[in-house]
């Protein structure tokens, strides 16, 4: 299982090097086809920007509650909305995953569309290289690969 998770020169199809990218990945929420996902190992929450929420039709009432804020960097807080409990598929060409995630929607510009924070990522039993700029999760029948092409 081991020499499963190594990544290597077929990884790199599509990744200019040297590159200081943003490891960025394609996914299903809720049946909807989800491009410029950050997938960030630090970040303390999944986070659903409201432009991509409203993108996707979903309506305010769909909203729950949040009793906590969120603090920024630069020491601000972000405004959010509320929360919602959506599925989260990863797929391969040969095999998908889905997780149920309960995403933070804030309403904050910003150049993704959503973050996946860590605790996402380890129930997605994934491995991830910034360097290789590819996922890779765990199947019963191996591993497969997920990440987004970047258009030249």
């Amino acid at each position: 299982m081991g020499d499963l998770m190594i990544f290597n020169d077929k990884d790199l199809i599509n990744v200019v090097s040297p590159h200081k990218d943003t490891l960025l990945i394609i996914a299903v929420i809720a049946d909807f086809d989800v491009s410029r996902i950050m997938v960030d190992k630090g970040s303390v929450a999944d986070i659903l920007y409201y432009h991509t929420f409203q993108k996707v039709n979903f309506i305010d009432e769909m909203l729950g509650p949040i009793v906590h804020s969120l603090t920024r960097f630069t020491g601000d807080s972000m405004c959010v909305k509320g929360g919602i409990h959506l599925p989260f598929m990863i797929k391969s060409k040969l095999a998908s995953k889905v997780i149920n995630v309960e995403f933070l929607v804030v309403y904050l510009r910003a150049n993704y569309n959503v973050v996946l924070r860590r605790p996402s990522l380890h129930r997605l039993q994934s491995c991830l290289s910034t360097f290789y700029q590819v996922i890779k999760f765990l199947q019963i029948m191996g591993l497969e690969s997920v990440r987004e092409i970047k258009e030249s």
